[in-house]
C-alpha cells in the first residue's frame, strides 16, 4: 500500500470510527498529528475524498468534512439502489448466486440466537453479515468500476449509521428481510429478489432521513 492509499484509509477509518465527526473543520495540519502521516500523502488523499464527496478542501484553511443533510442521504441511497438492484438482476441473471448460500446460513443462525438474546456483540455480527451480503452482491459481478464505486457508497452508508446504529428491535425484521431477498436470489427470480431488496432499502432510507423511529 502507497503513503497515499495509507492516508486514504487513515482518514476513512478517522470518520467510520467517530474519531472525525461529520462537518467538523480541521487544519491539516491537525490531521497530520491526529492520523499520524506526513503531509504530502495527506493531500493527495484529502482529493480523493473529496471526489467522493466526503469532504471540501478549503485552499489555506483545511477541510471540512460533509454534513450529513438529507440531499447527501438522500442521494446516497439513491446511488445504492441503483447499483445493488442493478447487480442483483445480473447475479441471478446469470447464476452467479454462489455466495447467497454461506451467508444465508450465517444470517439464519444469527436471527436464531435473536430468538434467544440479543446482546452487542450479535448486534456487531448482525451488522457485519449485513454488510458483507450487500458487498458480495456487488463483488459477484467480477466488475472492478463498479465495486469501487460502490465501496465509496457503502462507507458513506457506514458514515450516516454512526449516528442511527443497529438496534436490538430492528434486527429481525432486518434479517428476515435479507432472508426473503437471499431465497429468491437461490429460486432463481430476478425480479422477486428486485423487488425485495427493492422494499429493504427503501426502509433503510427511510429510518436514515428520520423518516421512522428506529433504524437499520
Amino acid at each position: 500500500m502507497s503513503l497515499r492509499e495509507e492516508a486514504y484509509a487513515s482518514v476513512k477509518q478517522a470518520l467510520l470510527k467517530g474519531r472525525l465527526a461529520p462537518g467538523q473543520f480541521v487544519t491539516q495540519k491537525e490531521l497530520c498529528e491526529l492520523l499520524g502521516v506526513s503531509i504530502a500523502p495527506l493531500r493527495d488523499a484529502l482529493k480523493d475524498l473529496e471526489r467522493e464527496e466526503f469532504l471540501s478542501i478549503m485552499p489555506q484553511r483545511g477541510v471540512r468534512f460533509r454534513t450529513l443533510d438529507r440531499a447527501f442521504i438522500e442521494n446516497a441511497f439513491q446511488l445504492r439502489s441503483f447499483l445493488e438492484l442493478g447487480a442483483i438482476r445480473e447475479v441471478v441473471a446469470t447464476g452467479r448466486t454462489g455466495f447467497v448460500e454461506a451467508i444465508r446460513n450465517r444470517t439464519a443462525d444469527i436471527l436464531r440466537q435473536a430468538e434467544e438474546h440479543i446482546d452487542a456483540d450479535l448486534l456487531t455480527e448482525a451488522h457485519e453479515v449485513d454488510m458483507q451480503f450487500h458487498h458480495d452482491l456487488v463483488a459477484a459481478l467480477e466488475n472492478d468500476m463498479l465495486a469501487t464505486v460502490h465501496e465509496s457508497i457503502s462507507d458513506q452508508i457506514r458514515m450516516i449509521r454512526l449516528n442511527n446504529r443497529y438496534v436490538a428491535s430492528r434486527l429481525r425484521s432486518a434479517l428476515t428481510e435479507h432472508l426473503n431477498i437471499m431465497d429468491a436470489c437461490l429460486a432463481g427470480d430476478a425480479e422477486a429478489a428486485a423487488t425485495a431488496l427493492e422494499e429493504h432499502l427503501a426502509i433503510s432510507r427511510s429510518r436514515a432521513l428520520g423518516d421512522d423511529d428506529i433504524y437499520l
